[in-house]
């Protein structure tokens, strides 16, 4: 399994080519026996946006340090500044003008290659009146939501929970997304070094340049936590009993 290559854009850590090509075979393979009407390109679609996610987590725990609890209030504190200006901004806007900023904006996200024609078309279709409308909507028929929203963010700073550094750990939170993320799509979990789930799990620890250690330990914690799939799953399934 070879280092990253950084991507000429961007100057992010990517996967080396042998090890995008061996994940994608992988999730290929265990997508198309899950879902077995699915078109190749179907399935090769989903096996690119499951490997952008790993590398787009990597990227953010390279970034990404534990801060004291006083800075982390301070950061909800920021955000709930900026969400009220943003809302105020939002709303002073007449509908024309936020129509089309929206729209403009989805324009830009649409860009990115997990976004196919349809999608593109789709939004084509909002220029002009649809966006305005939309616009419209929001202003009228959203507002208490989005000022209640504001609301909820601000009563978080005192409410903050102390960050429990070991279960938001790298290792961790990169267990407990391939758990849940393959738990959504509908594939077997396995919690072996030499399944999907520990290949992807072993990929991301060496394209970060953590020490990896086995994949084993902690894609079976991340099975274990309130918050896996596995454990959704056991919740609905005696909802239905009782």
């Amino acid at each position: 399994m070879g280092k990253a290559n950084e991507d000429e854009h961007d100057h992010l850590p990517r996967f080396d080519d042998r090890t995008r090509n061996e994940l994608m075979a992988l999730f290929e393979k265990e997508y198309k026996t899950v879902w077995q009407q699915c078109r190749d390109d179907d399935a090769a679609r989903e096996a690119g946006i499951f490997v952008a996610c790993l590398e787009g987590l990597t990227r953010y725990s390279l970034q990404s340090k534990p801060e004291n609890e006083q800075r982390r209030k301070e950061r909800v504190e920021a955000f709930a500044n900026a969400l009220d200006k943003l809302i105020d901004a939002g709303f002073a806007m007449d509908d024309p003008a936020l129509g089309y900023a929206i729209w403009r904006g989805m324009s830009e996200v649409l860009k990115a290659s997990n976004f196919d024609d349809e999608d593109r078309t789709h939004h084509d279709q909002m220029k002009g009146w649809p966006s305005i409308s939309e616009a419209y909507e929001i202003q009228n028929n959203y507002a208490t939501h989005l000022k209640d929203f504001a609301l909820g963010v601000r009563h978080a700073i005192k409410e903050l929970p102390d960050l429990d550094k070991g279960s938001c750990s790298f290792e961790a939170q990169t267990a407990r997304f391939i758990e849940d993320y393959l738990g959504r799509a509908g594939i077997q979990f396995s919690t072996s070094d030499t399944g999907l789930a520990g290949k992807a799990f072993l990929a991301v620890m060496e394209l970060a340049g953590t020490q990896k250690g086995r994949a084993t330990y902690w894609l079976g914690k991340a099975t274990k936590s309130e918050d896996s799939w596995k454990h959704f799953l056991e919740r609905i399934n005696q909802r239905m009993t009782d």
